[in-house]
This record gives C-alpha cells, sequence and structure tokens, in this order.
C-alpha cells in the first residue's frame, strides 16, 4: 500500500496533482477534485479554479491577402466557441453524470471538463489503466455515459455494451488509426477534423454522434506542427463535436453510421505511422519535405 505521507504537491496545468515521490508517478486512481465523488480506486486529487473563458486557443483571424493573421493572445479561444458557450446552456436543465475514461488529463480532457461543469454537469475523471479497471471504475460510478477525449488503449466490449461510451478521435469522418493528425500533416491534407464516435469492436469504427472539421491549407507554415494543431485547432473542434454529441444523445437522435460507401466519407483506416514512413531522404527530399515530416512527428513520438 502507498504511504500519503509520501505524497508530493506539484503544479501542472493549473491544477495541484499529488505525486508519489518515490516513484515519480501517479497514483492509480485519480480523483482530480472537481466532483463530490470518485471511485475507491485511485487518490491523486487536484483543484482548480479556472473557468472555460479562461481556456483559450491560438484562433486563426480572417484572412488578408492569402496570409493568416493571428491574435495577440497565444491562447485565445475559438471565437465561435465562445459564443456558443451561450447555446451550452440551452440543455443544461437535464444534469448528467459524465465519466472521462482517459490516458492523461490533456489539454482537450481539462476543456471538455470545464465546458460540462458549466453546463452544469457532474464529471468524473478517471485514468484508464486498463480493462478490468475501467469497468470496475464504470460500475463503481454509475454514469449515464462514458466519454474518452485522449484514450489510446482499446474499450473493452464489457464496458460499452453496459455503459454508452464515446470515443473523441482527433480525425475527420472515416479516419481512423493511432496517429490521425500525423498522417494528415504529412499527406498535407486541406482539412482535418475531430469526430465523436460510439465505442465498437473495430477502433474508431462506430456510430458517429458528432464532428466538427477545420482547415489546414490556411495555415502558416509555422502553424502546421502536429502539437499546434492538436492545442489550437483539434481542442476548440472537440469542445463543438462533444457538445453536438451530447444535444443528440439529450435529444434522442440516433448516430449516423460510419459508411465508406457515402462519397462524403473523406477519411479512411490508417495504419500506425512508422519512422520509415516519415524519414527524412536528405539526397532527394527539398526543404519544405524535410520541415512537413518534422513537424508531422512534432512532440510525441519524434523523427529520428
Amino acid at each position: 500500500m502507498l504511504s500519503y505521507m509520501k505524497l508530493r504537491p506539484i503544479t501542472t496545468y493549473g491544477y495541484q496533482v499529488l505525486f508519489h515521490t518515490r516513484a515519480w508517478r501517479p497514483l492509480h486512481m485519480v480523483e482530480f477534485g472537481f466532483h463530490s465523488e470518485s471511485s475507491s480506486i485511485n487518490r491523486i486529487r487536484s483543484t482548480s479554479t479556472r473557468n472555460l473563458s479562461d481556456y483559450e486557443y491560438v484562433q486563426q483571424d480572417k484572412l488578408k491577402e492569402g496570409v493568416p493573421k493571428y491574435q495577440n493572445n497565444e491562447y485565445q479561444l475559438d471565437e465561435s466557441v465562445r459564443k456558443s458557450q451561450g447555446e451550452y446552456q440551452s440543455i443544461a436543465e437535464m444534469t448528467l453524470r459524465i465519466l472521462f475514461l482517459t490516458n492523461a488529463h490533456n489539454s482537450m480532457s481539462q476543456a471538455a471538463y470545464l465546458m460540462l461543469k458549466g453546463m452544469g454537469h457532474t464529471v468524473m475523471i478517471e485514468l484508464a489503466l486498463s480493462s478490468e479497471q475501467m469497468e470496475q471504475v464504470a460500475t463503481e460510478l454509475k454514469p449515464d455515459f462514458i466519454i474518452c477525449p485522449f484514450l489510446t488503449k482499446v474499450v473493452p466490449e464489457s464496458l460499452y455494451t453496459k455503459f454508452k461510451t464515446l470515443i473523441v478521435h482527433p480525425g475527420i469522418v472515416g479516419d481512423r488509426g493511432m496517429h490521425s493528425i500525423d498522417w494528415a500533416l504529412l499527406e498535407q491534407k486541406a482539412e482535418w477534423g475531430v469526430t465523436v464516435v460510439e465505442a465498437a469492436k473495430e477502433m474508431d469504427a462506430g456510430p458517429i454522434y458528432g464532428t466538427q472539421n477545420f482547415p489546414l491549407d490556411t495555415l502558416l507554415p509555422a502553424e502546421l506542427t502536429k502539437s499546434k494543431i492538436y492545442r489550437n485547432h483539434a481542442v476548440p473542434a472537440a469542445l463543438k463535436a462533444i457538445h453536438q454529441a451530447i444535444t443528440n444523445i439529450v435529444k434522442q437522435v440516433q448516430p449516423i453510421p460510419l459508411d465508406y460507401s457515402n462519397p462524403a466519407v473523406k477519411g479512411t483506416l490508417k495504419p500506425t505511422m512508422k519512422h520509415s514512413d516519415c524519414s527524412i531522404n536528405w539526397e532527394c527530399d527539398d526543404a519544405k519535405t524535410v520541415v512537413r515530416k518534422i513537424s508531422a512527428r512534432d512532440s510525441n513520438p519524434g523523427l529520428r
């Protein structure tokens, strides 16, 4: 059993999080202090005073002579997200119990939490450590449904057949696979997006509850990196897609099955990107190609 005498607070993303100093890793179960109840498995506790209006992202302004103009604030919240905050109240009368199962409480998870909390819902946040643990947490907390804002693990069938489980996938409708944004940048897609799908036996192939696209071909080269696309464009798009998904659930609107025979479905199943898929050929690749390959592997896992 881990001793609470060895817990040490660290501030990250504006949150006070307790870490076990001996192993320097989070404890097994998370209670982020965002809700009045948690399962009995984890005990990482944090507090936050942030509001949705404080959660800001880069916003591309109107194009002028084909050159994007950015607002001065580096983390300016997408204006359309800001305007839609009023719309969030339309379904706020129905208080839902929502469980987040996530690899980490990252920027997307934090933004989604703040949005849903602002709508009046109860949001419980738990790390997804294993199939058994995910099912145990859900059984104990009994959510109305589950949202996975940042999850690379497979959701067990025993879980999604008991609880409606929504996967937030950083790709356009039909896109499937682990490295969606990486492939989009490497292949110079003109448009990308975020899609909320219901968990199914095939990863990312479930019925669609919400989707939101954003342009890539109007961005400056400095903005076309995986980390900036995720933080500045995928996260705001995810908020809209999650809001759309919840609205559809509340209104009992049936999700749309994924149908690759539909010409409007542009995404495809992509393999896990290997280093060989984006390795730099110093004899053949021009400067733009080199930059694009590096940008597609920005942050994790990087490029050799």
